[in-house]
């Protein structure tokens, strides 16, 4: 059961991140833009590496038995709050939001179901 909703939340994640380049979500993300001048790379370019090391953890959890990579991933979905609660509090749309709420409903599924493995 964990493989499909891991697999279901890699085809959202995927949605996710065309919605935030389609809405300059890394122009506007503090964190991203935090990282581009850490690496002093455009935020384009942090953004993009940001979604490689998610690809990654995403591939670890789905084709791996080790339970850290499922909390970790686990924590991606409680991070996609981020763009929940800004949106809540101003009352407007704020980059990646459409496809953040399809991950935080997936998250809470993963999180019951992460539990039950875990507990």
């Amino acid at each position: 059961m964990m493989k499909k909703i891991i697999f279901i939340a890699a085809i959202l994640f995927v949605l996710h991140i065309v919605e935030e380049l389609i809405t300059g979500f890394h122009k506007v993300d503090p964190s991203i833009l935090f990282l581009g001048q850490m690496l002093s790379v455009e935020t384009l370019i942090a953004f993009i590496f940001v979604q490689i090391l998610l690809g990654i953890l995403i591939s670890l959890a789905y084709f791996t038995e080790v339970k850290a990579f499922k909390v970790i991933l686990g924590l991606a979905f409680i991070v996609e709050l981020t763009h929940v609660m800004p949106s809540i509090l101003s009352l407007r749309y704020t980059p990646g939001l459409l496809t953040a709420l399809a991950l935080v409903g997936a998250g809470i599924v993963y999180w019951k179901k992460l539990l039950k493995l875990l507990i």
